[in-house]
């Protein structure tokens, strides 16, 4: 066996070469730190350019919409238990402002003014369904005071069986509103409102809607939209 000077590149070694000229493993360890350097070169090229890429999708106003409800992306969630459906909905203020006019086209002044009034909080909307198509207030009812119990319950009292953990924090229901409708939708919508932990302002975690129900029967009702389903929201294009 002899020793063999080897250049690759820029590295210079030597290496056994066995009868039969044929090249062990020291020779392919030497040649696999010109490999390395390569690649490390060629991995800092493919970062810049991952990161030049990795910008989010920017939708126009009314694609925009769609995203938020599309249950695909993970903004909308629901649960099914005893004939009731529970859906929890993540509402980015971008997303209200956009509906509170229906806009096709909005300006950044326009949007800045729009959601200045809403900024500490996180807005979600909870709905309640029957499957049965049954109003709510007498799905499943036996007597006419129970209307009148479900409807005072939900006036009065639901907002206070209603939290967020959020991160750390388990956070009482600042804002509540009842979207009544009167018996035209086996559906009743419920605004909420919850403030943003200061602990949590500069970052995303997940988000789970606690409804600890007195009066439906389904005792403690658990909803959560994943953290990377925020994250993931794409920008609203704006008009000049």
């Amino acid at each position: 066996m002899r020793l063999e000077k080897i250049k690759a590149g820029r590295f210079v070694c030597f290496a056994p070469i066995a009868h039969g000229g044929f090249v062990g493993k020291p020779l392919r360890l030497c040649l696999s730190r010109l490999s390395r350097w390569r690649l490390k070169n060629i991995g800092c090229l493919l970062s810049i350019l991952l990161l030049a890429s990795c910008g989010k999708d920017v939708l126009a106003p009314k694609e925009y919409a769609n995203y938020i409800r599309n249950e695909k992306n993970g903004l909308q969630v629901s649960k099914t238990i005893d004939g009731f459906e529970f859906s929890l909905l993540y509402k980015p203020v971008e997303y209200i402002a956009l509906m509170q006019d229906k806009d096709e086209n909005i300006s950044k002044s326009v949007l800045d003014e729009k959601t200045k009034p809403m900024q500490g909080m996180q807005y979600y909307t909870f709905t309640i369904k029957t499957e049965s198509g049954q109003e709510l207030m007498r799905e499943g009812i036996s007597a006419e005071n129970e209307y009148y119990e479900r409807l005072d319950y939900i006036v009065s009292y639901m907002q206070n069986d209603i939290s967020l953990i959020d991160g750390k924090d388990t956070l009482p229901c600042a804002l509540f509103h009842y979207e009544r409708n009167y018996n035209i939708a086996p559906q009743n919508n419920f605004v909420l409102g919850f403030e943003i932990p200061k602990a949590e302002e500069n970052t995303v975690t997940d988000k789970t809607l606690v409804f600890n129900d007195q009066i439906l029967g389904i005792g403690k009702l658990m909803l959560t939209i994943n953290s990377n389903a925020i994250k993931n929201i794409p920008q609203l294009k704006l008009s000049k």
